[in-house]
């Protein structure tokens, strides 16, 4: 059996992280929306320490060592939705949501499911 590589993953662009940080030069955030910037696996700033405590408390329960759902935790894609929902005014439910392991993950989905 000949494994053959769909010509469109291989001409897909490289994950476009670089590009994105560039559309930040010179932009300004309010407190009431701040830029949450999750194309960084590694932050250039560190964690806040309600993250932190958070975080301490977690890592100590059973269930934080197990598998979640593949598409995402429910009680997240459902405040992820209600918080686009308020803010954009738009119909997004937890079917429309999936939650990656990272943003380089999300692009390899995102160019798979765009291939022919």
């Amino acid at each position: 059996m000949t494994n053959r590589t769909n010509p469109n993953i291989v001409n897909a662009i490289d994950p476009p992280i670089d590009e994105a940080n560039s559309w930040l030069d010179g932009r300004k955030f309010t407190d009431e929306k701040p830029l949450l910037n999750l194309a960084q696996a590694v932050p250039s700033y560190a964690p806040s320490k309600d993250l932190t405590n958070f975080m301490a408390e977690r890592v100590q329960l059973f269930e934080t060592a197990q598998y979640g759902p593949v598409s995402g935790n429910d009680n997240l894609k459902t405040e992820l939705a209600n918080h686009m929902n308020g803010i954009y005014g738009g119909s997004i439910y937890n079917d429309n949501i999936l939650i990656s392991a990272g943003c380089n993950q999300a692009f390899c989905l995102a160019s798979m499911a765009l291939a022919k």
